[in-house]
């Protein structure tokens, strides 16, 4: 969701260089339309091989916000996600 607010240091690490062959980022949220509207983002403004959804950090503070590893606890949302997701993403 940082990404969503627009904080630069996270839109820092979507710059692919031009000598990398496969570029891809990790995402974490706790809530589909957190997934989706990242996805939406993302399809638009970078050129991207994979997308990383991020269902094991173990800290208690991403945890919180209901995401990493608490969102293997949530098969539902984890569908929701995952559905918004893929209609976002070529």
């Amino acid at each position: 969701t940082s990404l969503l607010q627009g904080l630069n240091p996270e839109w820092a690490l979507l710059k692919r260089h031009p000598e990398e062959d496969v570029f891809g980022v990790q995402i974490a949220a706790g809530f589909a339309d957190q997934f989706t509207r990242t996805s939406e983002v993302l399809e638009s403004f970078c050129k991207l091989d994979f997308v990383d959804v991020n269902m094991g950090c173990p800290l208690d503070f991403v945890n919180e916000k209901q995401a990493g590893a608490a969102l293997m606890l949530r098969e539902s949302k984890l569908r929701e996600s995952l559905l918004g997701m893929s209609r976002a993403l070529s």
